[in-house]
């Protein structure tokens, strides 16, 4: 294989490992979206039991500034659109997949022309 060949297989690999974090992200994304439920419930349960204490301490207070906060991020992940955290999850996937196969391809080939010139 010619050294233009070879460095355009190892952009292409860099390129892969780009887009594989891209995907990863995205992935991770939508599970915190499905995922985000359970926390809401979690966050209600311990309000629930620091309610039904009736205890006042600063330590309380603290709880609750923490559950504030919990609350708040919970809100903004679950405000996400959901059919555009899948698309984006979808495309940057099948974007990688597709760059990998050509990679595997260009390998494949690459080790037939090595075969035949030995």
């Amino acid at each position: 294989m010619s050294n233009g060949e070879d460095l355009a297989l190892a952009a292409l690999k860099r390129d892969f490992k780009r887009l594989s974090k891209i995907a990863d992200k995205a992935k991770a994304e939508c599970d915190e979206y499905m995922n985000i439920s359970s926390e809401m419930l979690a966050i209600h349960d311990e309000f629930v039991q620091i309610v039904k204490d009736k205890d006042h301490s600063p330590a309380v207070l603290k709880k609750l500034d923490a559950l504030k906060q919990r609350s708040e991020k919970a809100e903004k992940i679950r405000s996400k659109d959901l059919i555009k955290l899948l698309s984006k999850q979808n495309d940057t996937g099948f974007n990688r997949d597709s760059l990998g196969q050509e990679i595997q391809l260009m390998e494949f080939r690459r080790d037939l022309k090595n075969k035949k010139a030995s």
